[in-house]
């Protein structure tokens, strides 16, 4: 005489590279987790105190009923779950959330907060007879005048030791930027592209540092390689590069060594 426990199980027809559906059972009191192969069906089983399956019952036959929508079974199956008291538990991954914009991590959800947003950027650089120069409000004695145009998302300078300005940018153009002066005329090159927030930039003996919310990065010799900038080389790659206020500004210190915010 078999004592059962009250759990059904409903299993579709799935080839056997197809992740299989955990199931919770109860056994001897404590839950118990086990698998359910592929079955040839769906089938109601039901287990003995021993996990041994007492009683199986077809419900589903492709080979002999109308193909179901599977949202339809899995509804029948939630059903039996919940009459017989059984927890069901799938491999599927479970929904995501919706992510949350880093600059929204904070923001109030109602009132007037709820509506702010960054302003968005031109995908391309401004160019210099666009540039809202004249409207500038100086002190006697001080002008304005636009010195390299063609620069997309400009956030911070250095210089080199040959009079290479070098540029760094943030959210939109993720690219690293050498002004060369030409006769009076000054020439813009990329020197590196496709980064992750490279704000952070340094000059120091010939090499540039590149700090991103992730990893420094160096680039030897790079007043002599404007050109053909070579590969980096990796300082550290351990930050923790969150985005939300991670990016980086890095300085040399009087010690020699190099300072970044964490």
């Amino acid at each position: 005489m078999f004592s059962f426990v009250a759990t059904d199980i409903l299993r579709l027809v799935y080839p056997d590279h197809v992740p299989h559906h955990r199931v919770e059972l109860p056994k001897h009191g404590r839950p118990h987790t086990t698998t359910i192969p592929p079955a040839a069906c769906w089938k109601r089983r039901r287990f003995d105190i021993n996990n041994q399956v007492a009683k199986e019952t077809v419900l589903f036959n492709p080979e002999v009923h109308t193909p179901l929508r599977v949202a339809s079974l899995r509804a029948t199956m939630l059903a039996v779950a919940l009459a017989t008291g059984t927890g069901l538990a799938y491999a599927a991954d479970p929904p995501k959330e919706e992510e949350v914009p880093f600059w929204a991590i904070g923001k109030p959800k109602n009132d007037v907060g709820a509506k702010l947003a960054p302003v968005p950027s031109f995908p391309i650089a401004t160019p210099a007879d666009q540039l809202p120069v004249a409207k500038f409000k100086l002190p006697p004695g001080f002008k304005a005048e636009v010195w390299a145009s063609n620069i997309l998302d400009a956030r911070g300078m250095r210089q080199g030791d040959k009079g290479t300005v070098f540029v760094s940018s943030l959210f939109v153009a993720g690219k690293v930027y050498a002004v060369v002066d030409k006769g009076g005329k000054r020439e813009v090159k990329t020197i590196a592209e496709k980064l992750f927030l490279p704000n952070g930039i340094e000059f120091n003996k010939g090499s540039l540092y590149v700090a991103t919310p992730k990893d420094i990065t160096r680039y030897d010799n790079i007043e002599d390689k404007l050109d053909n900038p070579p590969a980096p080389v990796m300082v550290y790659d351990k930050l923790p590069g969150e985005v939300p206020h991670g990016w980086k500004f890095i300085k040399i210190g009087p010690d020699g060594k190099l300072y970044v915010p964490v």
